[in-house]
């Protein structure tokens, strides 16, 4: 076999490990799963929000209220039995 680094990486540790005849693990960082949130008022308004470090944040299923520097709507309700399982939502 014969390849380069141009190869698909995959690709390229397979062939690696045939022509040495060793196994090589390939480890893989997915992304995981997007926390989608609802809408923020207009920051070209003069409306821009900032959270500092260390700051409390809530989220929410309030949709009915734009987000803030305090709280925003999660807009991935699925989510949230995982993330704040004292709610017992479903």
């Amino acid at each position: 076999m014969h390849s380069s680094v141009q190869a698909e990486p995959a690709q390229f540790i397979r062939e690696i490990e045939a022509k040495y005849g060793r196994p090589i693990g390939i480890l893989v960082d997915i992304q995981g799963p997007k926390h989608r949130v609802g809408m923020f008022p207009n920051p070209d308004a003069g409306t821009k929000v900032e959270l500092k470090k260390g700051q409390m944040y809530t989220f929410d299923l309030n949709k009915d209220a734009e987000g803030d520097d305090e709280r925003v709507v999660s807009a991935t309700s699925e989510y949230a039995p995982k993330m704040y399982p004292c709610w017992g939502i479903p």
